[in-house]
């Protein structure tokens, strides 16, 4: 199974400088297929580094293999 995922940042109120920045994939063999929300994050900034941001959620797809 692959996977593509990607992050995005949805802006708040004007006066707060923090966002939700969403993880959304799409299973990389079907074509065609709009993304779908996998998870949601709230900071105060953009993720600096997209392996670190990722990492829990790779983590956690690695915990499920039997």
């Amino acid at each position: 199974l692959a996977l593509n995922l990607n992050t995005d940042g949805l802006p708040i109120p004007k006066r707060s400088r923090n966002r939700f920045w969403t993880i959304l994939g799409n299973v990389s063999s079907l074509k065609n297929h709009n993304p779908y929300v996998i998870g949601v994050s709230f900071r105060d900034k953009k993720p600096e580094d997209a392996n670190e941001f990722f990492r829990p959620f790779v983590d956690e797809l690695k915990g499920m293999n039997p």
